[in-house]
């Protein structure tokens, strides 16, 4: 499940402190604290007051003109991006490395909060403008920054890249790495638990992605620590959606009802309402997978509305294919061939190799019920290019070539599809 801007709930102090000196901020923290402690009714002067007023009276300046300075970023940010944006992937990295005004903190925020966006719509995009963060973090000026805070920002951009690679089908290109060295970095950032917590999930993920099950699982409990600790229930309830999501690839149904459900019951629909739509897409299709298959059709009917309202073009292809499943669970073998067709062949169009193997497998399935091969065949031919083509895991390559031979021979059965179909689905990672 892609990230999203919700992860990092912010206010005008958050986005300031990236322009003051960490001693400036330490210094107001102070103020803040000492002055809760005191008494209302005291108002004689002391020599710590007099400080603290010297110290307010020399960050005070400060803040308003780098909060005059912020605004004036924000302002000028979305014509940069437009003016940066247009040019050619090798043509931006030029720019950026040349040209000062497109190093900024603020612009580069906002390319990770448009990679964040392209996931829903473009995932290629995505990795393109999370390398663009990234390249934009590594040549921002040490000496307009606080180092802490910089290194909060670059290890951001690095989570969204890793984030970016798996939304794209590619986690293995270098999303480790890119996360070991954001951790890094966060060693010696501010501290900020949020992005730790980010960082954590991100992680587990990944660990889902290796099939490591047991460490993706106890990376996402160390996030909903921290999440707790914070008292942020609606990150608490997404990261459980998360985790979830990955009991479903875990082979783990019953598990993934139970914690979507709970992660259901704290999430802020207002807030993110396409985190909803993602939680109940997917306690629909593990109802399905239970055998549940009234409850399944009964919440999809009444997910309907969040699907028209919020749902991008995939989400809306995603919808056809799991009509398809509940329509073969039901035996509607027609509807089901008809709503697998048409989702293939919308696929193919986009370009998402992996779903498109998926889903002709499913359709390859309801084919050899009918005792058709011969379009059996066409569907395996199709297949290897389509993986080749997206240079996607060879496990997956492996298991689509040994499906397209049986098939060539005539020796392809129902267990074999439905093998092929489970080694699949336990290689995708849907973020």
């Amino acid at each position: 499940m892609f990230e999203t801007n919700a992860d990092r709930p912010r206010d005008l102090g958050d986005l300031l402190r990236h322009q003051l000196a960490p001693e400036d901020i330490a210094g107001l923290t102070q103020i803040v604290s000492s002055s809760r402690r005191q008494p209302r009714e005291r108002e004689t002067p002391t020599g710590d007051t007099t400080a603290y007023e010297t110290l307010v009276a020399s960050i005070l300046p400060k803040v308003a003109s780098q909060r005059q300075r912020f605004a004036q970023e924000q302002r000028e940010v979305p014509e940069l991006f437009k003016e940066l944006i247009q040019h050619p992937v090798e043509r931006r990295r030029v720019l950026v490395a040349n040209s000062a005004k497109f190093r900024s903190w603020a612009l580069c925020d906002l390319v990770i909060q448009r990679s964040l966006g392209a996931g829903f719509r473009k995932p290629s995009e995505a990795v393109e403008l999370a390398e663009l963060a990234v390249e934009i973090s590594n040549n921002l000026d040490l000496g307009e920054h606080s180092p802490a805070i910089l290194n909060d920002l670059r290890a951001r951009s690095l989570c969204q890249l890793a984030n970016a690679r798996a939304v794209a089908g590619h986690p293995s290109r270098g999303s480790e790495e890119a996360l070991d060295e954001a951790e890094a970095l966060l060693l010696d950032g501010t501290g900020d638990l949020m992005e730790l917590a980010r960082l954590r999930s991100l992680q587990a993920a990944l660990r889902g992605d290796q099939r490591r099950f047991d460490e993706c699982f106890e990376l996402f409990d160390r996030a909903l620590s921290i999440y707790r600790r914070c008292g942020e229930d609606h990150l608490v309830g997404r990261t459980m959606i998360k985790k979830a999501i990955h009991y479903g690839f875990a082979y783990q149904p019953e598990q993934a009802i139970e914690t979507l459900q709970a992660g259901l019951r704290l999430v802020d629909a207002r807030r993110e309402p396409r985190l909803v739509l993602a939680a109940n897409h997917n306690l629909v299709y593990n109802l399905n997978d239970c055998g549940r298959q009234q409850e399944a059709q009964e919440l999809l009917e009444a997910s309907r509305p969040l699907y028209r309202e919020f749902g991008e073009r995939i989400d809306l292809l995603r919808l056809r294919w799991l009509e398809a499943r509940l329509a073969r669970e039901r035996g509607d073998l027609d509807e089901a061939e008809e709503n697998f067709r048409k989702t293939r062949e919308a696929l193919l169009q986009e370009g998402i190799g992996w779903d498109v193997a998926l889903v002709s497998l499913e359709l390859a399935a309801i084919y050899f019920e009918q005792g058709r091969m011969a379009e059996i065949k066409t569907l395996a031919s199709e297949l290897v290019p389509v993986f080749r083509a997206n240079d996607l895991r060879r496990e997956a390559v492996a298991a689509l070539i040994l499906f397209q031979k049986a098939a060539q021979i005539e020796k392809i059965s129902l267990g074999l599809i439905q093998s092929t179909i489970s080694q699949l689905r336990g290689m995708r990672q849907d973020r």
